[in-house]
């Protein structure tokens, strides 16, 4: 049986050396990752450009929710509004009828005041 003197391992000399070298390579890839990691969040541009990515794929999906809403829902409120303003002309026809001759009139007399300045 083969006695260590302190300080040494019983552990092959080679294995030992691959061991480290492989624990440093293990290393190197972690702190290669947490540099990456670091440079995409100081890279303002690009998180920039994700976020607004980002929004402007919100921005379309509302959109095209609003069209979907408005197609449904507006023919229906439109032919309202039409029969409501049709309904209101039919009740008041006396004066509708009374503004439109007001109208007529002040017309006809414009006209009639422009020839006779011209002549």
């Amino acid at each position: 049986m083969a006695s260590t003197k302190p300080g040494e391992s019983s552990a092959d000399p080679a294995d030992t050396a691959q061991a480290l070298r492989d624990e440093i390579e293990q290393a190197r890839k972690r702190l290669g990752d947490t540099v990456d990691q670091l440079a995409a969040k100081a890279d303002v541009k690009k998180q920039a450009r994700a976020g607004a990515a980002r929004l402007g794929e919100r921005g379309r999906a509302a959109v095209a929710r609003a069209r979907g809403q408005a197609k449904k829902t507006a023919p229906g409120q439109a032919r309202h509004a039409l029969d409501q303003s049709a309904r209101t002309a039919r009740e008041q026809r006396v004066p509708l009828a009374a503004a439109a001759g007001t109208l007529a009139a002040a017309l006809a007399v414009l006209i009639i005041w422009k020839r006779r300045k011209q002549s």
